[in-house]
Order: C-alpha cells, then structure tokens, then sequence
C-alpha cells in the first residue's frame, strides 16, 4: 500500500506507535504523533520523532476532521473506547493499529506467522523463531515481544516473521492473515480491557478470520473454547495435545513428542531431551513444534532446537543458586493461571513472592 501523500495521525507514543510513525514519516507520509503523557515525561521520544519531521502532541490530542486525516494508527496500549479514537470512528475514518499496518507495508515474498494466547506466547514465538533459522529459513521476530513489528517489515524483503500477537493488537486487525497461526489458550485476563470473555475471545479468534483453505491454524486440544472455535476457522486446523494421542495432530505418546500428519507418523524426540520445564512449557513446544511442521521444517530441526532452547527472560528464568536455594525469576507470569502452572512445575518446596494488580 503507497502511504505517500496520506495524512496520519498515531495516538500513543509507546514503543510500536514511534515505530509505526518514523516508518510511516519515511514512505512519504504527512505524520502527527499524539500521547496524552505531558512532554517531560517523554522528551526524548518528542526530539526523536521530530528528527524524523514528525509533528508532536504530547499532553493532549489534535482535533480531529474529516479532512483532517485519511488513517488513523493507534498504539496497542491505548484503549479504543478514548475520545480521539471514538471521534475518529465516528467520522468513519479507517483506524488500524501497528500490526495491521506492519501487514499492510510488508514485501510479497514476506510471510507471518502468528502466535497468541493468553500465556506462552512469548516463549512460543522466541522458539519458533529459533527452529526456523535452525532449518536454514530467513526469520525474525516481533510484534508483542523484541522489535516492533513495521521496523522489520520494513528492513525485511522476504523470510518469514514468528509474530507475537495480542488481544490488544487483535482488536485493531482488519486484512491480517498469517499463513500459519495459533492460539495457545485462553483463560480470563485483561478483562479491565475487554470488559467480557465472550469480547476477549472475539479478539484472540481475530488472528485466523482472513484465513483461507491454504493456511493453517494451530489450537490447543486441551482447552475447551479452542476446541469449539475450531469451526470458525476456513484454514486447516491442527491440533496439539499435552494429554492424549490425537488422531491427527501433535501430541506425548510413550514418553516422545510425535506428530500424526496425512497418515504419516513422526517422532521428534523424548520429552525428556527437552531443555524446558514445566507442562506449561510442554503446550508450547507442542505448538511450536505443530506451527514448523506446517511450516515443513525437517523433523531433525525441530529436535535439535528442542534440545537446547532454553527460554526467554523472565518466565521461568534460573538466575541464582545460592546456599542450596534455586531462584527463578518468573515476572512475566501476570495472571493466576500462568503463575498457578509455573508453581506446578516443581517438586520442590516453594517461597512464592507475588505482586501485581487486578486486571480484571
């Protein structure tokens, strides 16, 4: 899509909103960034984005015509139902937000492939990403997690993203359509947001709606909501199961990781092999190991990425041994059943220090 000429407006000054601006400034576009922060709480990104000659509102939003603007991006934290983007809406003006936007400027021969959930996500697209470059493919990753997603698709020509995805992205998608997708799970959280689990879910299922009968969507076989949106989706669905063999699909049989694809059966490797702890953990291998498969990566590649991953920052990170005493920083856990799954990893007996605040 040709962003020459086009008047944008970007609502939210976080990291994926100064991404989407600067890369919007430099295909031509007429930009203004807007944050309802005041400028000293974030000089900085108001000095960066005017190197990039991008007008700033910084405490406050311009007003908002009909001829004032041809798009309007909103940055994954800003909630939708705030004045500017509900004006926006009203006018009929087209609102998107930066994963959109990122699928809207990436190359042809430029593949995603999607992940959300309510947990995992990040430790799923982190391994994704790692079994694709292991099997010799272009690959990056983004989106929710690392470099946001409009500076790789800008920097990239072709390969392939593992996107992580939000249901606070999800909600902005409208032409997005991952060749290959999954949903981990799905349990109550940011319902702050959402207000509803029935509006929850409507975001999450946003990731597969624009998929066709040569995609694929990965669920989790487990989880029940999984399990009946399965019919919503027109892309080839495979399942993953932590707890039985599924006829078609990947699943634990005899202690190995194995797949059961066009009548065809493949062992990956044993469970034990695999460097991750944890069930939890087991759920995102599977999908990782289900998403490469669609992806045809070699058998061998999965495995040896299997064996040697060892996670991501902050979810179940060992970062002392001391006195005898394990400590694991496990922050990213941010709602009860992420943190309830990682306490059921150990056999230990465990010391829990928890925070946070209610999300609803």
């Amino acid at each position: 899509m040709n962003f020459s000429g086009k008047k944008v407006l970007v609502i939210g000054m976080a990291r994926s909103g100064v991404a989407a601006a600067q890369v919007l400034s430099k295909k031509g576009a007429l930009v203004t960034a807007s944050d309802i922060k005041t400028p000293d709480l974030m000089q900085d990104t108001i000095e960066q984005l005017m190197r990039s000659k991008i007008e700033v509102w910084a405490g406050s939003y311009p007003e908002i015509k009909k001829e004032s603007f041809d798009l309007v991006v909103v940055s994954p934290g800003v909630p939708l139902d705030i004045e500017p983007v509900q004006r926006a809406y009203n006018l009929d003006l087209p609102v998107i937000g930066e994963v959109e936007l990122a699928y809207l400027l990436k190359k042809p021969q430029l593949e995603m492939y999607g992940i959300t959930g309510t947990n995992g996500k990040t430790t799923t697209t982190a391994l994704l990403k790692e079994i694709l470059v292991r099997d010799g493919q272009k690959s990056a990753s983004g989106g929710n997690i690392g470099t946001p997603l409009t500076f790789l698709v800008d920097s990239m020509d072709e390969g392939v993203i593992a996107v992580e995805v939000s249901s606070f992205q999800l909600e902005t998608v409208k032409e997005f359509k991952p060749h290959i997708c999954s949903i981990l799970n799905i349990t109550p959280d940011h319902l702050d947001r959402h207000k509803t689990m029935e509006a929850y879910i409507q975001a999450k299922t946003k990731i597969f709606v624009n998929q066709d009968a040569d995609d694929f969507t990965i669920l989790n076989y487990e989880d029940e909501v999984l399990r009946s949106c399965s019919a919503l989706t027109k892309a080839k669905t495979i399942f993953f199961s932590t707890d039985r063999v599924l006829d078609e699909g990947v699943f634990v049989k005899d202690g190995f990781i194995s797949a059961r694809i066009n009548n065809k059966t493949i062992d990956i490797c044993n469970v034990s092999e695999v460097s991750l702890r944890g069930k939890h953990n087991l759920e995102n291998i599977l999908c990782a190991t289900a998403m490469a498969l669609a992806a045809n990566v070699k058998p061998e590649n999965i495995a040896s990425v299997l064996k040697t991953f060892k996670g991501v920052r902050h979810r179940m990170e060992e970062v002392l041994i001391h006195n005898g005493v394990t400590y694991i920083n496990d922050s990213k856990a941010t709602n009860p059943e992420s943190a309830i799954k990682a306490l059921e990893s150990f056999d230990q007996p465990i010391i829990l220090i928890a925070g946070g605040r209610n999300k609803g």
